[in-house]
C-alpha cells in the first residue's frame, strides 16, 4: 500500500519562512542616535589606559540568607584577572577569591581544600549573587558600563539634570538602560535586562574621587533581581601598580 505525502499547507509553510527568517525584513534592527552613541562611548572609554590596580576597602553584602561585612583587599589585571581576599582584624585573609582568566578558585580559611569553577559569563551569581562576569565587575569598579553586546543606543529622556541613554538588542528590546549627569557627564546608573524585560541587576556609582589622572568610583552598590546586594566602599586605590603573576595563584596551605 501507497501511502501519498499530503501538501504542506501554505499558510504553515509561510509561518515557518517568517520564523526561521527571523522576521527580519519586517522588523529591521533599531538605529543609533549618534549624540548618544557619542555619549555612550566616552563612558566606556572613561579612564583610558588603566589596566591594572590595587584596592582596599569596605564591602557588605545582603542576602535572604543573612548579611555579612569586612574589610576587601582586591588585586586587578583586565580584562579577566582579578583576586579578592576578605580580611581578618589583624588583616589575613579569611577567604581569597582569585580568577586567573579561565578558572575561578575559592579558599577558606581553616579549609584544606581550594574550590574551583568555570570563569562564566555569569559567575559570580554563585558567588555574590549577582550575574557577572570578572571582566564585567573590572569595569564596574573602574567606572565603566559593562554592556551587552550587538546593540543600538538611543536616548530615553531627560528629566532633571539626568540622562537616560536606552540600549536595544536586534529584536527591539530594552537590555541595558544607562543614567548619567548631565552637567559632570559622570556613570550614575545601570541596569541590565534580559530579553524579555527583566531586570537581571542594577549597578549605582554613588561617589567619585580623583586619583592622580584617574576619576574613580568610590562607592558602589550592585543589585541583582532578588534583592542581593553588594555594598563596596573604596578607601584606597593604586592605580598602575604592579600586580605579580604569583597573585594569580591560589593554594590551600599544607593541612
Amino acid at each position: 500500500m501507497i501511502v501519498k505525502k499530503r501538501p504542506l499547507n501554505p499558510a504553515i509553510l509561510v509561518l515557518w519562512v517568517f520564523l526561521s527568517s527571523g522576521c527580519t525584513h519586517l522588523l529591521p534592527p533599531p538605529q543609533d542616535d549618534l549624540s548618544a552613541r557619542r555619549v555612550l562611548a566616552r563612558l566606556v572609554d572613561n579612564n583610558p589606559g588603566l589596566t591594572r590596580f590595587k584596592a582596599l576597602g569596605h564591602i557588605r553584602m545582603e542576602s535572604a540568607d543573612g548579611n555579612r561585612s569586612g574589610r576587601v583587599a582586591m588585586a586587578v589585571v583586565m580584562p579577566r584577572k582579578l583576586r579578592a581576599d576578605w580580611l581578618n582584624m589583624m588583616g589575613q585573609p579569611l577567604t581569597s577569591l582569585v580568577g586567573d582568566g579561565e578558572t575561578i578558585r575559592i579558599w577558606s580559611a581553616g579549609d584544606t581544600k581550594v574550590y574551583r569553577l568555570r570563569q562564566s559569563p555569569k559567575a559570580l551569581v554563585k558567588l555574590i549573587g549577582i550575574p557577572l562576569e570578572i571582566g564585567d565587575f573590572q569595569k564596574i569598579l573602574i567606572g565603566r558600563p559593562p554592556l551587552p553586546s550587538h546593540t543600538a543606543v538611543q536616548y530615553k529622556e531627560s528629566l532633571d539634570g539626568i540622562e537616560e541613554l536606552s540600549l536595544k538588542n536586534r529584536w527591539r528590546r530594552e537590555v541595558a538602560m544607562i543614567r548619567v549627569d548631565r552637567s559632570t557627564g559622570r556613570l550614575l546608573a545601570m541596569q541590565v535586562f534580559d530579553g524579555h524585560g527583566r531586570m537581571q541587576y542594577e549597578t549605582r556609582w554613588l561617589q567619585w574621587r580623583r586619583e592622580g589622572k584617574y576619576l574613580l568610583p568610590v562607592r558602589i552598590i550592585l543589585e541583582s533581581h532578588s534583592r542581593d546586594r553588594l555594598n563596596l566602599t573604596v578607601d584606597r586605590f593604586w592605580p598602575d601598580t604592579e600586580v605579580p603573576t604569583s597573585a594569580f595563584v591560589l593554594e590551600a596551605p599544607p593541612g
